[in-house]
């Protein structure tokens, strides 16, 4: 039987692994990048309570600014990069290279049988 929580986890990086595989160069627009944000925020945030000791604070990191830009006040694009404007007006710069990063990063971790024993 199939486990609806991995399944998502896996859903939410898959969409993620798409936009930026595949519509991102595309259409180059950092809403593309913001939208794969927002799915592995979502796939961190489940998989959280599973992972090592050692994976808590990178994936608290994916997990933080996911939510720095869901708090955030204005987004926008330059350069080929997504821009969080935060309240206090500083930017945060997110590229499709760094999303690429937290994807395999996040893809490595499920590959651990142990975790996928945790989830499952």
């Amino acid at each position: 039987m199939a486990n609806p929580k991995l399944e998502g986890i896996n859903k939410s990086i898959e969409n993620a692994e798409s936009l930026i595989t595949w519509a991102y160069p595309a259409i180059r627009e950092g809403r593309i990048i913001i939208k794969a944000l927002n799915e592995l925020g979502m796939a961190a945030n489940s998989l959280l309570p599973f992972v090592e000791k050692e994976d808590v604070d990178r994936i608290s990191s994916i997990i933080e600014l996911a939510e720095r830009r869901r708090k955030s006040p204005m987004e926008f694009s330059r350069k080929n990069k997504a821009v969080i404007m935060h309240e206090d007006l500083e930017t945060e710069s997110i590229t499709s290279e760094a999303v690429k990063g937290y994807i395999s990063y996040l893809k490595g971790i499920l590959k651990n049988p142990e975790i996928s024993q945790k989830i499952a």
